[in-house]
């Protein structure tokens, strides 16, 4: 799992998979001239030059106890040829996020975020030009609070994107099954740790509760998710499996209407 990959990068003290540099120690006793002092530099690509690290357009929405190597592979594949598209991955600056002020973190989906985690998730959504939501295969990810605030957020400032680390199935079976999958997301009833619990349902008593309100947006969150998997399941069965496309389809557009 994502957690597991976490753990064991934390018990070895690496970060970025391990592809961070040193920093050189310089002599400012020896000949400048034959020992210039470079500025600092970040890694680069191998290949095309560019950077490996740094700011990313793109807000990784996922679930920890998912497949890790699944979650990899789906964003290798949503990458395609761009090989200098870089994606902000919270497993990968976790361990950093004491050390690192506020104002300044590229994540905060975890467990040891401080008390401000969930101003900051709001400042990089606001700052990202997307919000990727990655739905495991057991669709874990309907059931993390934190994953859910991460999508309405996205959902409210219109950034979100939707893949999926699975085919999703061709046939009506499949389509009904991800429709129930939907249609159980319940926020009340999603879990995290308990102190992020209280940091986020406060939250949302604070800041959505007084405008567009949390059932409103998870309402549009589950449209979002029936609009993408409507587009991704190629029904085989065309009899009964055009009927249910189509009742399903009327009640996206109705929801889609309020």
């Amino acid at each position: 799992t994502t957690r597991a990959a976490y753990r064991l990068l934390q018990s070895k003290g690496e970060t970025l998979c391990g592809c961070v540099p040193q920093r050189q120690t310089v002599d400012f006793t020896a000949d400048l001239s034959k020992h210039p002092l470079d500025p600092p530099t970040h890694p680069t690509h191998p290949i095309t030059g560019g950077r490996i690290t740094g700011p990313s357009r793109t807000h990784v929405a996922h679930a920890w106890d998912a497949k890790f190597e699944a979650l990899v592979d789906c964003l290798l594949h949503d990458a395609g040829s761009d090989l200098d598209r870089r994606y902000n991955l919270d497993i990968f600056n976790a361990q950093q996020m004491e050390s690192i002020p506020s104002a300044g973190r590229s994540t905060v989906s975890t467990d040891n975020s401080g008390e401000d985690s969930v101003e900051s998730l709001q400042a990089i959504v606001a700052g990202v030009q997307e919000v990727l939501l990655v739905l495991d295969k057991d669709a874990l990810c309907f059931s993390r609070l934190w994953v859910l605030t991460e999508a309405m957020m996205a959902v409210q400032k219109r950034k979100l994107r939707i893949v999926s680390t699975t085919c999703l199935g061709s046939t009506a079976k499949d389509i009904h099954l991800w429709e129930e999958r939907i249609d159980a997301i319940d926020w009340t009833l999603a879990t995290s740790s308990r102190k992020d619990e209280r940091r986020l349902r406060k939250f949302a008593e604070r800041v959505w509760d007084h405008g567009i309100g949390t059932d409103r947006l998870l309402a549009q969150l589950k449209v979002a998710l029936r609009k993408y998997i409507y587009g991704q399941i190629m029904v085989k069965e065309p009899a009964s499996a055009l009927s249910r496309f189509i009742d399903s389809l009327a009640i996206f557009r109705f929801h889609a209407v309020l």
